[in-house]
């Protein structure tokens, strides 16, 4: 019984300090990264340690732009968070979709970049 409630107090202790987005990291270990996304983008794509350790940064931020179209905007039927009408997610949701409105200029911006990269060693190929 004391092994039970010592787990609980410890699963209790990690929630409190994932709560709210508060600290991205405990006891020395710390959500991934990415230097390819700024720190506004990652906070909104990334949930609370230590969920965030099940996937690599990029991949929160692919999860949150998909997710972004459902969730974000007049009209969110097809959200699948089963609590989009609460007011906890209604009150973040704003700053949420904010957040993931940079992730997505800065996932376009590089395609941006490395189509043009292309064309112009295509162009510098043929002589142009």
């Amino acid at each position: 019984m004391v092994m039970i409630r010592s787990l609980f107090a410890l699963l209790l202790a990690t929630a409190v300090l994932a709560y709210d987005d508060g600290p991205r990291r405990l006891l020395g270990r710390e959500c991934p990264t990415d230097v390819a996304f700024s720190s506004e983008c990652l906070s909104a794509a990334m949930p609370p340690y230590p969920i965030c350790m099940k996937r690599s940064a990029s991949e929160w931020v692919e999860h949150a732009i998909e997710s972004h179209a459902r969730c974000c905007g007049t009209d969110t039927t097809e959200c699948k968070c089963p609590q989009k009408n609460s007011a906890r997610f209604l009150g973040k949701i704003e700053n949420h979709c904010h957040g993931v409105e940079i992730c997505k200029a800065q996932v376009l911006g590089g395609l941006d970049e490395s189509i043009e990269t292309e064309r112009l060693e295509i162009d510098e190929e043929e002589g142009h």
